[in-house]
């Protein structure tokens, strides 16, 4: 009843070494540049540094409907890209979900949708521990959560464009976001995207 069929990638991030697998049939499996496995939060994750980036190639979603969630747990690295649709700088995105951090006034979660033409940027994220992020978008409608609890929403978004064809973890695809801001020690761990928008109770 968890693993329903509208879950288009569910990325465990529990290998150690080769592919990292894709648990649904969609086949959307990653290939890490970099990152290291550790512990993180549900047996096991990756760890990121400096320039590192976990790649999806040839990713597709739907325009109407997404739902993107991740454990994260982040140093004071400026921009930290969690799932990225797109290529460097948030201007340059189908979509993306990424963390905007020591930016007094202008920092957050952020979720954006074609080449941030509309975005949420709300809350605020600890440093050294463990916090569950999770954006959906439905048909216009768009809601940011943190640990569960809505903090934003959006209506009047565009349909989500397919411009982009990879994914990125971590980082954007091309790896040109962690040159410009390296990490130290940033870990991401259950990142799952639904081609449906998931409700709050089930979030």
């Amino acid at each position: 009843g968890t693993w329903d069929s509208s879950y288009v990638m569910v990325q465990h991030l529990n290998e150690t070494s080769g592919i990292l697998t894709d648990s649904t049939s969609y086949q959307n499996n990653g290939i890490t540049i970099g990152t290291n496995p550790v512990n993180a939060k549900i047996d096991g994750g990756h760890q990121w540094d400096d320039n590192d980036r976990i790649i999806i190639h040839n990713f597709t979603h739907s325009p109407n409907a997404l739902t993107v969630e991740a454990w994260v747990y982040r140093d004071n690295t400026q921009f930290i890209y969690i799932a990225d649709k797109g290529i460097y700088s948030n201007t340059d995105t189908d979509w993306i979900l990424y963390l905007r951090n020591n930016h007094s006034g202008n920092e957050g979660i952020d979720f954006s949708v074609s080449n941030h033409g509309s975005f949420i940027r709300k809350g605020d994220t600890p440093v050294g521990s463990w916090f569950y992020v999770t954006a959906t978008y439905q048909t216009g409608n768009a809601a940011l959560y943190y640990n569960g609890n809505v903090i934003g929403t959006g209506t009047g978004w565009p349909a989500i464009p397919n411009n982009y064809p990879h994914l990125g973890l971590g980082n954007d695809y091309n790896g040109t976001e962690g040159g410009y801001y390296p990490m130290t020690d940033v870990q991401i761990d259950e990142v799952r995207i639904s081609n449906i928008a998931r409700s709050s109770s089930w979030i």
